[in-house]
């Protein structure tokens, strides 16, 4: 037991191991963060789970049902507890939502390895993705989040890219340059596309298609050596694309990847105080193997 620990308050089982660019960058880069931190306002960034048009790429939508409705239980002395208690089920990566090393490999002649860490299919059965889960990002991703927004800079008086935009190397650069704000190691990259306005435009419908990263800013991401890359289009990479970031970030590199985030509301305090850097934080759901989960994420601003 750690001299630390006061009897009685031993962990109960194992604590899983955390992989990937998150086991990189420890408390010291959290301290860090606080700093981005100024005003103590909270900014959701997550899409409803219960979209009424459903989830993107034919996942099942929210199914939300009532296991006890206004249930009464004797209470005592003449009165009657009232119990409500619903259930939902749902797609793990069907609104804002992290992707887990197990949720994407590669089969390929240059590697003997198909997912995240050296892992082969076989390495779990299914439905878990065992050691490489969502578990796998750690309780929580605390850390310096910096906003690149491609609207203002790319979108010529629009509030959306459109959904062949290609975001190369030069223009994330020159976002960056632009706002004025720099990537320090252990950051999170949320890159804005105005996904949200667009879909508004459609009348809330799903494109088929999304501006995304084109595969040469994978060295910038290297270099950069951040944390998290997030987006708010359908797939980080240009949708219908290679899936290039994936195969050399979430599989080649354990830099876990957000999709599909709310960043409007986002984008809009960081242009009012033109700051593009806040406190990031998100806890995926505690489901030991799973092959994603909501994002669950805030910023603090």
């Amino acid at each position: 037991m750690s001299k630390n620990v006061p009897p009685g308050f031993e962990l109960l089982g194992a604590v899983p191991e955390v992989l990937g660019a998150p086991s990189r960058f420890g408390p010291s880069k959290v301290l860090e963060a606080l700093r981005a931190c100024r005003t103590g306002e909270i900014i959701s960034l997550n899409l409803e789970l219960d979209d009424e048009h459903g989830a993107p790429f034919g996942r099942s939508p929210l199914r939300r049902s009532m296991r006890l409705h206004n249930q009464l239980r004797p209470f005592g002395e003449g009165r009657y507890m009232v119990v409500n208690d619903d259930e939902v089920s749902f797609a793990l990566q069907g609104s804002s939502q992290w992707d887990a090393y197990g949720h994407f490999g590669v089969i390929d002649s240059e590697s003997d390895s198909i997912f995240f860490g050296g892992n082969l299919t076989d390495t779990f059965p299914a439905p878990s993705a065992g050691r490489i889960g969502i578990q796998a990002l750690g309780p929580g991703i605390v850390t310096r989040g910096v906003l690149v927004d491609v609207v203002t800079e790319y979108g010529d008086g629009a509030p959306f890219l459109d959904g062949d935009c290609r975001i190369d190397t030069a223009m994330v650069e020159r976002c960056l340059e632009r706002q004025g704000v720099s990537v320090e190691p252990g950051d999170a990259v949320l890159v804005y596309t105005g996904m949200e306005r667009r879909r508004a435009s459609m009348g809330g419908a799903w494109p088929p298609d999304s501006a995304g990263l084109t595969a040469d800013t994978i060295s910038l991401w290297e270099r950069l050596d951040i944390q998290a890359l997030v987006s708010d289009n359908l797939g980080i990479d240009v949708t219908p694309g290679d899936n290039a970031l994936h195969a050399s970030l979430l599989k080649g590199r354990g830099v876990p990847l957000g999709e599909l985030w709310a960043l409007d509301h986002l984008a809009q305090r960081c242009r009012a105080e033109s700051r593009w850097d806040f406190l990031l934080a998100a806890v995926p759901l505690n489901i030991f193997g799973a092959f994603g989960s909501p994002a669950n994420a805030i910023a603090i601003w």
